[in-house]
Order: C-alpha cells, then structure tokens, then sequence
C-alpha cells in the first residue's frame, strides 16, 4: 500500500527527531550496534551517527534537504564509527530527496 507523500517545510518539523537503526545503500550498512539520529529545528540540523554530533542551517528547496557546513564535535572513536560520521556528512552534503510518508513523524 502506498502513503500519502509529503514534502514537509522544515519549519513543519521543529523539534521532531528521526532515529534510523537501518539505511538502504547497496555500498554500506551502519555500525553493528550503531544508529542515525537526525533532529530539526525551524532552520538547522543536527545528526549524530554514533560517534560526533554534527549541526548547522538547513532547509528544504524542491524537495531536497539542503544541508551546507555542519559544525561538529572532534569526539576519537574507533576507525568504523569514525568512517560512519564521514559517509552521513557527505551523504547529507548531496541536496537528499526528503519525502514524508503518511504521518509518520
């Protein structure tokens, strides 16, 4: 059954947060034990992947997520979370397709 798609503002998802214990990439899979937390604020982000918290403006422009420069923590962890933080900045730093399925959060 297909949802209703939506393409939220980001305004829309102030102070909603987003956890992923699974991502659909046929070249990667998340840390053993690890997740994504992505939480909004009317104009900024903020994602953590296991390691370093990552923040800084966003917004969302013909569907796509627009995340410029991220800020981030300078946290040592081992060499895969490490790798982990790496592939979400630049995965966010790709203008993503952001859809809203249903009502889901």
């Amino acid at each position: 059954m297909n949802g209703l798609v939506v393409t939220p503002s980001l305004s829309s998802l102030d102070g909603k947060t987003v956890v992923a214990d699974g991502i659909v990439d046929p070249d990667r899979d998340l840390v053993s034990g690890s997740q994504i937390t992505m939480s909004f604020n009317a104009d900024s982000v903020s994602v953590d992947a296991g390691c370093n918290t990552f923040g800084g403006p966003a917004s969302i422009a013909d569907y796509e997520l627009v995340v410029d420069v991220l800020a981030s923590t300078q946290m040592t962890c081992d060499e895969a979370l490490e790798e982990q933080d790496q592939w979400l900045t630049s995965f966010l730093g790709t203008r993503r397709r952001f859809e809203r399925v249903n009502d889901d959060f």
